[in-house]
């Protein structure tokens, strides 16, 4: 399964929620878009577009990863900025 859940003033909401079907070395990606979430498993969009829109968690600046299964692993955590117009060059210097 793959979900986003969103967690706001201590009660968590699902946002995305998918089943897939398990691939050895695949990719899972987060792509965000304003308020908008998308998943992608294996380069092939997972469940639909999701919103996250709330004020209390919106311009939170914390990332990382959480798992509430300790039979899972995750590792390999990579945030990239997107663009069209050099924006985040120096991001890229650091």
């Amino acid at each position: 399964n793959v979900r986003i859940d969103k967690c706001v003033a201590g009660t968590y909401t699902n946002v995305i929620g998918s089943t897939i079907t398990y691939v050895a070395g695949a990719t899972l990606r987060v792509i965000k878009r304003g308020t908008a979430y998308r998943v992608f498993y294996n380069n092939l969009a997972v469940g639909s577009e999701g919103t996250i829109s709330d004020a209390g968690i919106i311009s939170n600046t914390i990332c990382g990863l959480f798992n509430t299964s300790p039979g899972n692993t995750l590792d390999n955590l990579v945030i990239r900025p997107s663009g069209t117009a050099n924006e985040y060059l120096p991001l890229e210097e650091v």
